[in-house]
């Protein structure tokens, strides 16, 4: 991984959603992205500067959550920290901030721009049902982390069944 990060060149700025401690209500932010070339597909977030508490946790975790709705399938990379000492998020009940990327169709490590209100939908129904699996791995306890969950959104009702890898 080293490596790769010596290689990249290009640098572009692709929009995300935060979720703060501070606000009520979240937010598209711009965030750095770094590509290995300008029309290269492969973009890596560079999210690191936009969390607080860089001083106790300077560690971003992420998960990969694909949501399947119908015949479509969508992926996102949502980042946080993990501490107990992070200001508690009233918003979905995690613990510091939490950023939300949408990944790509083809390669899912890489992210792309959020598409505007249908992706800041399913973001925050990605982040109210994979909230308790984040505040269990934030707790005192130390839980493993799963590296991917798949959510099956249905139509009737809030219900969906989750699947943790």
């Amino acid at each position: 991984m080293a490596n790769t990060l010596l290689k990249l060149k290009g640098t572009l700025e692709l929009r995300a959603r935060i979720y703060t401690p501070r606000q009520k209500s979240p937010e598209y932010i711009h965030v750095l992205t770094r590509t290995t070339s300008p029309r290269s597909s492969q973009r890596y977030a560079l999210v690191d500067s936009l969390f607080e508490a860089q001083t106790f946790q300077p560690h971003t975790h992420d998960i990969f959550v694909s949501v399947k709705h119908g015949r479509a399938t969508d992926t996102f990379r949502v980042f946080f920290k993990r501490s107990t000492r992070l200001a508690h998020n009233t918003n979905f009940g995690v613990r510091g901030d939490v950023v939300i990327m949408r990944s790509a169709k083809n390669a899912r490590h890489s992210v792309v721009n959020f598409r505007g209100a249908s992706d800041a939908r399913l973001a925050d129904y990605v982040l109210k049902q994979i909230s308790p699996k984040i505040l269990q791995f934030q707790g005192p306890l130390r839980h493993r982390c799963p590296k991917q969950i798949i959510l099956l959104k249905r139509r009737v009702g809030s219900t969906s069944i989750v699947f943790y890898k």
